[in-house]
C-alpha cells in the first residue's frame, strides 16, 4: 500500500487542463499541439498521428511515470528487456529504447546509449500536457530521432507544491515544485524529484541465460529497481527568451555483474544534463525567427562495487554543443519554415575496464591474470549538420498540403553522403466534424558511438573483439562489421477523424519499413530490415455530464529479416524473432478501455477511473528446461486492470486518491524483448494520495 501526501502553497491556483474524456467536442476539435510542426495547430490537422495526455488525465488516472502513460496509447506496448521497460511502437521492438525520443519542451533528453526514463524519476506532477507523435516525426528535429517522439511540456505554476510518496515496495518519492510570476515578462519554475524503489524477481531457474538463472536461484530481486535517484527540471521565461535545465541522476542495479557473479553487487549510473536557451523574434507581421543554443552532457557508468571474480565495467560519456537558427514566414495561404541545425559532439572517457575493488591488479577470468583499461570508442569528435525546409500551403478552404524535407550530414558514419528525409501530407477538412489525412513521413537516425564505426571493441575490423587471448568470451563481437549506414524508417498512413453526437472517433491504417535496423548488442551493426502494417482506433465519448468512455485498439503484422552478413553474429539467447519472422513479445492485438465517472458527493466532487489493457497474440518461446531445444508459441489474453478513486472538496483545496496498478495481480509469463527468455511482470500495487492546497 502506497501513501502519497501533497501540500501545495501557492499565491493562486495553477491552471489545469481538463482530462481528455472530460473535454467537450468543441474543446477536442480545438486542442492545440506544437510538436509536429513547431507551431500551434489543431491536433486533428497535424501532419502526424498524434495523441495528447493532459495534466488532469495524469491526476485522475493516477499516472506516475511515462510507462503508465504509454500503456494507454494505441500502437504502443511495453515489455521487459533485462532491467527495465522497453517501448514497442507499431510492432517495432528495439532491444533498447534508443529508437524512441523523449523531449522536454522540444529538447531531446535521451541518454547516449540506453534511455530508461519510462519507469524512472521523470516527474509527471508538474506537466501541462504530453504530446505524442506515433511514427516518424523528426523532419524538423534531427537525425537522432526515429520511431516516435514524446514531448513533455511542463506547466508554469505560481506557488509551491510538495508531494511525498511511500509504499511497501520500498518506494519512496518526494517532489517539490516552486514557481513565480515576477513580472508580466519574467517567470520561473523549478521542480526536483527524489525516487527509490525495490525490484522484484522476474525470471525462473530454467532460464537459458546464465545471468537470469543466477538471479532466479540466488533470490536477487533487482528487476525494475531504482536506487536513490534525482530528476531536476527548471524553466525561466524572460520576454522573448526561454531557458530550460534538465538534470537526471539515475542509479539502478547492474544485472550483468550480479547475474554473472562477476561481483556480488554492481550498479549502473546514468547522468544527464541538458541546457537549452531559445530566443523568439518578431521581425514583422509575417516574418519571425528562432535562435536556439543547447548543451548536453551525458554519461553512463557501470561498476562492480564488491569483490567477486572481477567483471567488466564501463564508462561511456558524450558532450554536445548545438545551435539552430530558423525562420518562419506566413502570408495568406502559405506557412514556410527553414532551419539550419548543427551539433558538435565530444566523446570522452569511453573505456571498458576490469578490476577487483579491493585488489585492482588481481587476476580475473577475462584478462587471464592482468587488469586492463581499454577504449571502447575512438577519441574522435564528430559534427552533425542538418537543414530543413517546410511549406504548408492551403490549396482550398478545405484542403491543405504540407511538404518538407531535411538534409543531414554526420561524420559518425564516416561517409560523405547527405541523407534526405522527406514529409508529405494532405489534410482534407470537409467540416468541423470530418478530417481525412494522408501522410508520408520518413526519418533517418544516425547511430551512437558505441554502435558505429567509432566503436573499437566489437566488430570484424576491430582487434579489440575477443581481446582475451586463448578465450572466446566475446566471440559474437567478431563476426560483423560495425554500423555502415544509418537507420531509415518510412511510414505511410491514412487517418480518418469523425465527430458525431458527443463522440470523437479516429481510425488510421499504416505501412512502415525500417531499413538497416541497428542493434546495439549481439551484434553492434546493421542487422536487417523490418516491415509492418496494421491499424489503430480511438473512440472518446461522453454519455452524459457524468460518464465518459475511452476505447482504443490496435492491430499489427510485422516481419523482421536478418541480413545475411549479420546472421553469424546473433547470440541465440537474444534472438529477436520467431521462426516466422515475427518479433518476439510484440502483441498482434492490443485494446484499452477506460470508464470515467464523476458526480457531486459530500459537498465536493467524486471521480472514478477504471482502465483495462488487453493483449493477445504475443509471440514467445515455450518454457524450456535449460537446454537449447526451444519451441515457440503465442501468449493470449493478458489483461491488466488499473483504477483510481478520487474526491475533491468544493474549494478544490483538498483531494484524496486511491490508485491501483495491475489490480488483478496478473503475473502470467510474457516473452522478453529481443530474447528467447520469458519473465513474469510485477504484481499488484496500490496507492493512497492526499493533496491539500493553501491559497491566498
Amino acid at each position: 500500500l502506497f501513501f502519497n501526501f501533497s501540500v501545495i502553497a501557492q499565491t493562486e491556483k495553477p491552471a489545469t487542463n481538463e482530462a481528455i474524456y472530460d473535454l467537450t467536442l468543441e474543446d477536442l476539435m480545438n486542442l492545440e499541439v506544437t510538436t509536429a510542426s513547431k507551431k500551434a495547430e489543431s491536433m486533428d490537422e497535424a501532419p502526424n498521428v498524434m495523441y495528447v495526455v493532459t495534466a488532469d488525465d495524469i491526476q485522475k488516472k493516477g499516472f506516475k511515470n511515462l510507462k503508465d502513460v504509454l500503456h494507454t496509447i494505441p500502437g504502443f506496448a511495453l515489455f521487459l528487456h533485462e532491467l527495465g521497460q522497453n517501448v514497442q511502437v507499431r510492432g517495432l521492438a528495439a532491444n533498447e529504447n534508443e529508437k524512441v525520443t523523449i523531449m522536454i519542451n522540444g529538447r531531446k533528453i535521451d541518454q547516449v546509449q540506453e534511455p530508461i526514463h519510462f519507469d524512472g524519476a521523470i516527474n509527471l506532477d508538474n506537466v501541462e500536457r504530453i504530446e505524442i507523435i506515433i511514427g516518424p516525426g523528426s523532419v524538423l528535429y534531427g537525425a537522432e530521432n526515429l520511431e516516435t517522439i514524446i514531448n513533455i511540456i511542463p506547466k508554469m505554476i505560481n506557488g509551491t507544491e510538495a508531494i511525498l510518496t511511500t509504499g511497501t515496495d520500498g518506494t519512496l518519492s518526494a517532489t517539490i515544485t516552486s514557481g513565480s510570476e515576477i513580472s508580466e515578462d519574467v517567470s520561473f519554475m523549478a521542480s526536483l524529484t527524489y525516487l527509490q524503489r525495490d525490484g522484484y524477481a522476474a525470471y525462473t531457474a530454467d532460464a537459458l541465460a546464465s545471468n537470469h538463472r543466477y538471479l532466479a536461484t540466488s533470490g536477487k530481486e533487482i528487476i525494475e529497481q531504482i536506487d536513490p535517484s534525482l530528476f531536476l527540471l527548471a524553466q525561466m521565461n524572460m520576454k522573448s527568451w526561454t531557458f530550460n535545465l534538465t538534470h537526471e541522476n539515475l542509479e539502478t542495479p547492474e544485472y550483468m555483474t550480479i547475474g554473472h557473479q562477476w561481483g556480488e553487487d554492481g550498479s549502473r549510473f546514468s547522468y544527464i544534463n541538458v541546457i537549452n536557451a531559445k530566443n523568439e523574434i518578431e521581425f514583422s507581421d509575417n516574418l519571425s525567427g528562432t535562435f536556439q543554443f543547447h548543451y548536453d552532457n551525458k554519461r553512463q557508468l557501470r561498476v562492480t562495487t564488491e569483490t567477486g571474480n572481477g567483471g567488466p565495467s564501463f564508462d561511456l560519456a558524450q558532450q554536445g554543443y548545438g545551435a539552430e537558427y530558423a525562420l518562419q514566414f506566413s502570408k495568406k495561404k502559405h506557412f514556410l519554415q527553414a532551419g539550419l541545425q548543427a551539433k558538435y559532439k565530444l566523446n570522452r572517457h569511453n573505456y571498458v575496464f576490469v578490476w577487483q575493488p579491493t585488489d585492482p591488479m588481481a587476476g580475473n577470468q577475462l584478462t587471464s591474470g592482468t587488469s586492463f583499461v581499454e577504449n571502447m570508442i575512438r577519441q574522435k569528435n564528430t559534427i552533425n549538420v542538418g537543414f530543413y525546409l517546410s511549406e504548408e500551403y492551403k490549396i482550398t478552404e478545405k484542403l491543405t498540403a504540407i511538404a518538407a524535407a531535411r538534409f543531414d550530414y554526420d561524420e559518425i558514419v564516416e561517409t560523405d553522403k547527405i541523407y534526405v528525409s522527406p514529409r508529405l501530407s494532405l489534410i482534407y477538412k470537409s467540416s468541423d466534424k470530418w478530417i481525412l489525412k494522408g501522410m508520408f513521413n520518413q526519418a533517418t537516425r544516425m547511430p551512437n558511438p558505441w554502435e558505429s564505426p567509432l566503436n573499437q571493441i566489437y566488430g570484424a575490423e576491430n582487434i579489440g573483439a575477443g581481446y582475451v587471448e586463448g578465450e572466446d568470451f566475446f566471440a559474437w563481437g567478431k563476426y560483423n562489421p560495425n554500423v555502415q549506414r544509418p537507420e531509415i524508417l518510412t511510414d505511410y498512413e491514412i487517418q480518418n477523424i469523425l465527430y458525431f453526437g458527443k463522440t470523437r472517433f479516429s481510425t488510421n491504417i499504416y505501412y512502415q519499413q525500417l531499413k538497416d535496423f541497428i542493434s546495439w548488442n549481439t551484434p553492434y551493426t546493421n542487422v536487417g530490415d523490418f516491415t509492418g502494417y496494421g491499424g489503430e482506433m480511438s473512440m472518446n465519448t461522453k454519455l452524459d455530464n457524468h460518464l465518459g468512455i475511452l476505447l482504443t485498439a490496435s492491430y499489427n503484422e510485422n516481419e523482421f529479416k536478418k541480413s545475411s552478413a549479420s546472421v553469424a553474429g546473433f547470440d541465440e539467447e537474444k534472438r529477436p524473432e520467431n521462426p516466422s519472422g515475427e518479433m518476439l513479445s510484440v502483441p498482434k492485438i492490443t485494446s484499452y478501455l477506460a470508464v470515467t465517472y464523476q458526480h457531486g458527493l459530500l459537498g465536493g466532487t467524486f471521480s472514478s477511473y477504471l482502465g483495462a489493457k488487453h493483449l493477445t497474440g504475443i509471440p514467445m518461446r515455450i518454457a524450456a528446461t535449460g537446454d537449447d531445444a526451444v519451441d515457440y508459441t503465442y501468449a493470449d489474453n493478458r489483461v491488466y486492470v488499473d483504477f483510481n478513486l478520487g474526491w475533491t472538496d468544493t474549494n478544490e483545496k483538498f483531494r484524496i486518491d486511491i490508485t491501483g496498478k495491475n489490480a488483478l495481480n496478473n503475473q502470467q509469463f510474457l516473452s522478453q524483448t529481443w530474447s528467447r527468455e520469458f519473465y513474469q511482470p510485477r504484481g499488484a500495487t496500490f496507492m493512497l494520495a492526499l493533496r491539500y492546497c493553501f491559497t491566498k
